[in-house]
């Protein structure tokens, strides 16, 4: 692996979702999200059927990952912060240290690290998926950060 990337969905558009892929030379599209949709018309090119179309036609694998995915508990408590904070989800740029550990925990520190190693050994420049439009808001941050220090590679976030 040469480098992994990270991705969300918010703030783009179907047309700069691809272009920003294909700037960066995506080979590998690693959807981490648990529900593979998003609410609302403008995001529709991003729900399961139609995004894993549109990766076909641009020639990118498409994998779903849903061991890297928080449980329904984990993002209740973000949620939570999220609502005491007033804090829209598609505004957040930062997630709570509680989320952070409970992730690392429950999540991270139960995947068998040589299961990404088999998953994503083949591809040289693949992407975390999740909605958030900013990784440091976004479990995929997290999972990128653990799945380039398997892999000793180099990250990067793309954002609108």
């Amino acid at each position: 692996m040469d480098k992994l990337f990270t991705i969300g969905v918010y703030e783009f558009d179907k047309s700069s979702f691809f272009a920003a892929l294909r700037q960066a030379k995506v080979d590998a599209l690693v959807d981490v999200r648990q529900r593979r949709a998003v609410r609302g018309a403008k995001y529709a090119f991003a729900n399961a059927t139609r995004l894993d179309h549109a990766l076909h036609e641009e020639g990118i694998k498409s994998i779903v990952c849903k061991v890297l995915a928080p449980s329904n508990e984990l993002r209740r408590l973000q949620r939570d912060v999220d609502h005491l904070s007033q804090m829209r989800k598609s505004d957040r740029n930062t997630l709570s240290s509680a989320f952070i550990e409970g992730y690392e925990r429950e999540v991270l520190n139960k995947i068998d690290p040589n299961l990404i190693v088999t998953c994503l050994s083949e591809f040289r420049r693949p992407a975390l998926l999740c909605v958030e439009k900013q990784a440091s808001a976004c479990h995929r941050g997290i999972a990128a950060r653990w799945i380039g220090d398997i892999f000793n590679c180099k990250l990067e976030h793309i954002e609108p």
